[in-house]
């Protein structure tokens, strides 16, 4: 009788541990996390309005960014559609401006051209630059990857790619770029349109062990974040101003 008595106590037992397991979601990775070192941590400011139109339409614009930017102290600079125009003399490169006086090296990211205006991203760097490379992801969907560095130090060298995605196409037709970027140890910042978001998401799930962190906003854009699992945002910060956004984060790369 004891034996059943026994036997019955440890199958409610377990039940009531399987029920407790079931009503509880999975904890987040993030919880798992060593402690924060600053020493691995970049940087960055995404600098957009987050709703596919360009960031400057005069150039009275460029003071207005300028003041927001000139206090700050950053690895890169990201200036989401700081388009080209070539249909003056001389061509207006909003990215190089600012770069003169933010004292900073510009690098352009083009997407596609719209009639003389080359649509694309501005990077600034504060250091000179060693490499970039651009990658055809998909019509009207570049690539580019710079050097940068973890810190103001410069001791550790980052693989930082920009890029964005406007249609399904071009997400489906990035994979493998992207992939190829991940495994040379880089990470991965851009926008992508809302609704573009969960193929994006449903991408990630199958290609194993990456980290995607999603900047969340009401705007039509997201700001993303891509790499291997040893890449962590470890804050994200949104300051508007105006119609444009500026983002700052907190990257970490932890130690292997």
């Amino acid at each position: 009788m004891k034996h059943i008595i026994k036997t019955g106590l440890l199958f409610i037992a377990v039940l009531l541990l399987n029920s407790c397991s079931n009503d509880n979601p999975a904890s987040d990775p993030k919880e798992n996390l060593p402690e924060w070192d600053k020493s691995q941590t970049a940087s960055l400011c995404f600098v957009s309005k987050l709703n596919g139109e360009a960031l400057l339409t005069k150039e009275a614009d460029e003071e207005t960014i300028y003041t927001q930017l000139r206090t700050g102290s950053f690895q890169a600079i990201l200036l989401d559609r700081c388009d080209v125009s070539y249909s003056g003399t001389p061509v207006y490169n909003p990215a190089v401006a600012l770069a003169k006086k933010l004292n900073c090296v510009p690098v352009f990211a083009r997407n596609q051209w719209n009639g003389t205006v080359c649509e694309g991203r501005g990077i600034l760097l504060p250091h000179t630059l060693s490499r970039q490379d651009e990658t055809e992801m998909a019509p009207g969907c570049y690539s580019k990857t710079v050097q940068a560095f973890l810190t103001s130090s410069r001791k550790e060298p980052m693989e930082l790619t920009t890029v964005s995605f406007q249609s399904e196409a071009q997400v489906q037709k990035a994979g493998s770029p992207l992939l190829k970027h991940i495994r040379q140890g880089g990470i991965i910042v851009g926008t992508i349109k809302k609704e573009l978001l969960p193929q994006l998401e449903t991408w990630v799930k199958e290609n194993g062990t990456l980290r995607l962190e999603v900047i969340e906003s009401a705007s039509s854009y997201r700001l993303f974040v891509l790499g291997s699992q040893r890449w962590v945002v470890r804050d994200s910060e949104t300051k508007p101003s105006g119609s444009i956004q500026y983002i700052h984060l907190q990257i970490e790369r932890l130690k292997k």
